[in-house]
């Protein structure tokens, strides 16, 4: 018999920051904030949702041995890092840095006015010291279009749902994954209010759902933007969309 465990991170429970320039929630103890029964969930070490002002950014600062995703809600940012690569991302672009062995990088808003709202992502590799890389893809027409979009493709595949959302009805684009270093699949959804969806997989898995914009019920469970749910061991989710909505989903 499934005996799914549920947890809830609720957004207003979030670590809070707040500087002339930046406003960041954490859904795990990050920088300041600390609080010892959220250090992360399984490989997952950090959500930060980011509010940053026109003209605000990170400074040139450094990172090792963390799969950074980084995901552009809304506006543009801007990179460069010491390999000498730089550009930048706007929302519906995704952007992956393996930061390996060492790599100092900086972000900054594109924007001298308007705000750019993102969530970036650490995750816990499985392998430490190796060579810094970046990834990139853009997945605006698949979200426009409504597809479950997986962002993130589990290293050797063992851990896709495809299939079982494949087999629950829902339109699906697996094809634009970005490859971490780490057995995490990662999928995104724009849903529309009313669409609703019971998937079903063959052994237990463990999910993170976090939901960006919009209201969301899973497993009968009523969440609004900026909430997350946890479910472990579970064999089958039920999940519907109640407005218009944005989330990212972490499959263990």
């Amino acid at each position: 018999m499934e005996t799914t465990k549920i947890k809830i991170r609720r957004s207003e429970e979030r670590g809070r920051n707040r500087f002339e320039w930046l406003d960041s929630a954490h859904s795990f103890s990050f920088g300041g904030y600390y609080d010892p029964s959220n250090m992360g969930f399984l490989s997952l070490r950090v959500i930060n949702e980011d509010w940053i002002k026109g003209g605000g950014g990170f400074p040139p600062h450094p990172h090792q041995d963390m799969e950074i995703l980084t995901y552009p809600v809304k506006g543009a940012l801007q990179h460069k890092d010491s390999t000498g690569s730089e550009g930048t991302i706007e929302s519906g672009d995704i952007q992956l840095m393996s930061a390996g062995h060492g790599i100092v990088h900086s972000e900054f808003n594109a924007s001298d006015s308007e705000n750019v709202h993102l969530l970036q992502i650490w995750i816990q590799p499985n392998q430490r010291g190796l060579p810094p890389r970046y990834q990139q893809q853009s997945v605006t027409e698949s979200l426009k279009s409504g597809l479950w979009t997986r962002i993130l493709k589990s290293e050797k595949g063992e851990v896709s749902i495809a299939e079982a959302l494949t087999e629950a009805g829902a339109r699906t684009d697996p094809s634009l994954a970005l490859e971490p270093r780490q057995e995490v699949e990662v999928w995104a959804k724009r849903a529309k209010a009313g669409e609703a969806l019971e998937w079903k997989t063959q052994t237990e898995n463990t999910y993170w759902l976090q939901l960006i914009s919009g209201e969301l019920r899973v497993e009968g469970k009523d969440l609004k933007a900026g909430d997350a749910i946890a479910l472990e061991d579970a064999i089958s989710v039920n999940l519907a969309s109640k407005s218009e909505s944005e989330f990212i989903l972490f499959v263990f």
